[in-house]
C-alpha cells in the first residue's frame, strides 16, 4: 500500500477539534499515545510503532497527544515525523492537564472507526498491529478488545510490588481467545493497551458525560479506563480478550515502593462503589450501598488488626501486602461514603 507521510499530506499538526465535529470516519485504527512530559519513555514507545509491519490495507494513524508537557516530548515526535517511519504520526497538543482531557482530544482528531490507548510507557510488540487489525476486522460486534499486558521492572522489585501486578496493569487471562460472558467470573482489563470501537464509545454518551476522572499531574485517582468498558458493555456491545495482543508495561523503581502501591491502591478503590452503581446501571437499592458500605468497613477493620498482630507485634510481615490492603479499604469506604452524600444519577446518557 501507497502510504502517504503526514510531511505529504502538509498536516503534521492539528488543533483540538471542538466537541460537536468529528472528523470523517476511515476503515481502520487509530492509535492514541497520551504523554506527559515522558519524552524519553515517548521515544521507546514510538520505537515499537516504527518496527510494526504496515503491510496491510487497513488505514492507520498514530497519534501522540502532549498533555502540556515542557520537556522535549515534541522534539522527540518531530524527529519520527521527519523521518517518515511510521505511517500518517501526528502531534497534537491539549493544554488542559489530566489523561481524561488528552484522550478525549485523541479521540476527537482520530479519523478511523477503532481507536487504541496506549499508555508512553507500554511496549506493544511486533505483531501487534497486525494483530489488531486482524482481530477487529473478524469481530465487528466487539466494543472493547484487551490483550495481555506483561509487567517488566526495570530494577528487582519488592515483595509488595509482586503481590499487588494487578494493580501495576498485569493482565494475563489465559492463551485462548474468549467473549466476556454477563453471568461469567469478572475479568480484569487495563486501559494501558485497550481497543474500543469507536461507534459504541459513541452510543454510552462518554463524550458528552463523565461520572469519573482518570490521572490529573502525580494524582492517582482511576477509574476512567474501567468506567468507558461497563458503559460500552451496559450498552450490549461484546467485550473480548485475545493473547494475540501482546504488550509490556514498564515499571520503575518508584512504582515498587510500599508508599506508591498504598497510595495506588486507595486511589483504585476510591472509585468502586461509582463503578459498581455504573455496572449496574444505577439499579443499586440504598440498602444495598449501605451494606456494601458495611462490608467495607469490616474488610479494613480487619486487616487494620491483623497488621497490628501480625506485622507490628509478632513481626510475620506479608511483604507489607497487609498495609496495601489497609489503604485499598479506606479508599473503598471512601467511596461507598463520597457515593451515598454525592449519588450518581445513571441515565439518558446516549
Amino acid at each position: 500500500m501507497d502510504w502517504k507521510t503526514p510531511c505529504q499530506e502538509n498536516s503534521t499538526y492539528m488543533s483540538v477539534i471542538p466537541n460537536h465535529q468529528m472528523p470523517h470516519v476511515k476503515t481502520g485504527l487509530s492509535v492514541i499515545v497520551c504523554t506527559f512530559n515522558n519524552c524519553d519513555l515517548l521515544r521507546d514507545c514510538l520505537n515499537c510503532f516504527k518496527e510494526q509491519d504496515f503491510s496491510f490495507d487497513h488505514y492507520f494513524e498514530l497519534l501522540v497527544i502532549d498533555n502540556n508537557s515542557t520537556d522535549k516530548t515534541k522534539d522527540v515526535v518531530d524527529s519520527f515525523i521527519e523521518d517518515r517511519c511510521i505511517p500518517n504520526l501526528r502531534y497534537i497538543f491539549e493544554a488542559q492537564p489530566g489523561l481524561t482531557n488528552a484522550r478525549l482530544a485523541g479521540i476527537k482528531n482520530s479519523a478511523c472507526d477503532w481507536i487504541a490507548f496506549i499508555d508512553d510507557d507500554v511496549r506493544v510488540q511486533g505483531t501487534w498491529l497486525h494483530a489488531a487489525l486482524a482481530f477487529i476486522q473478524g469481530h465487528p460486534k466487539a466494543g472493547v478488545i484487551s490483550g495481555r499486558i506483561q509487567i517488566q521492572y526495570q530494577e528487582t522489585p519488592s515483595v509488595a510490588a509482586l503481590k499487588c501486578e494487578a494493580a501495576l496493569c498485569k493482565i494475563d487471562n489465559g492463551t485462548q481467545e474468549f467473549k466476556l460472558q454477563s453471568r461469567g467470573p469478572a475479568i480484569r482489563m487495563a486501559g494501558a493497551a485497550i481497543i474500543l470501537q469507536k461507534k459504541a464509545l459513541i452510543e454510552t454518551g462518554w463524550l458528552k458525560k463523565r461520572f469519573l476522572i482518570d490521572r490529573t499531574g502525580k494524582s492517582l485517582s482511576s477509574g476512567g479506563d474501567t468506567e468507558i468498558i461497563l458503559r460500552i458493555k451496559n450498552k450490549g456491545w461484546e467485550i473480548w480478550y485475545t493473547p494475540s495482543l501482546n504488550a509490556t508495561h514498564l515499571i520503575p523503581p518508584t512504582r515498587t515502593t510500599i508508599n506508591y502501591l498504598c497510595r495506588l491502591h486507595r486511589g483504585i478503590a476510591r472509585t468502586s462503589a461509582q463503578l459498581r452503581l455504573i455496572g449496574m446501571e444505577g439499579k443499586v437499592p440504598l440498602i444495598l450501598q449501605l451494606k456494601n458500605l458495611l462490608a467495607d468497613i469490616t474488610f479494613t477493620t480487619r486487616r487494620i488488626g491483623a497488621w497490628i498482630f501480625h506485622d507490628l507485634l509478632r513481626h510475620r510481615r506479608l511483604g507489607d501486602k497487609r498495609l496495601v490492603q489497609i489503604f485499598e479499604g479506606i479508599g473503598r469506604v471512601e467511596s461507598c461514603i463520597e457515593l451515598l452524600l454525592n449519588p450518581l444519577k445513571i441515565e439518558n446518557l446516549s
